[in-house]
């Protein structure tokens, strides 16, 4: 019987140091982890995007904004980008996170597609916790 060892520090392939596993990115599709730390990954990333014209990375964006809206227009009824504009013309006063009261980087969520006039209000963090709690009951299901 083969036993598994488990990998808890890798050396990146860009800044040459030795960190925790947590610092690379796990690549779902290959079943591994990243080369490059999430340091450098994010930095050549980011290199790359302002090396970009403007023209380019507008024309990007708004091929984004176009099947993202085309996909909400199909399932939905309505284009992603009409739902948030209608929602920031509802919610125009202050915002605060419904979970700890926090007033910095308040997101509006959107609970029910069908109805999205009703939101919760939440900071990054906890608007972020809720997805990834929302991701793992969808893999448990």
């Amino acid at each position: 019987m083969e036993q598994e060892t488990k990998i808890t520090h890798k050396v990146c392939s860009q800044c040459k140091d030795d960190k925790n596993i947590t610092e690379f990115y796990y690549d779902n599709t290959n079943k591994r982890y990243r080369a490059s730390c999430k340091n450098c990954h994010n930095a050549v990333i980011l290199k790359h995007y302002r090396s970009l014209s403007f023209e380019e990375r507008s024309r990007r964006n708004t091929k984004m904004c176009r099947k993202q809206d085309a996909k909400f227009l199909e399932t939905y009824g309505v284009t992603y980008s009409h739902m948030h504009y209608e929602n920031r013309k509802l919610h125009t006063g202050p915002r605060v996170c419904s979970v700890c009261g926090s007033t910095d980087n308040v997101h509006l969520h959107i609970p029910d597609y069908n109805n999205y006039t009703v939101v919760i209000q939440l900071c990054k963090k906890h608007h972020h916790e809720l997805h990834s709690q929302l991701r793992r009951d969808l893999e448990d299901a």
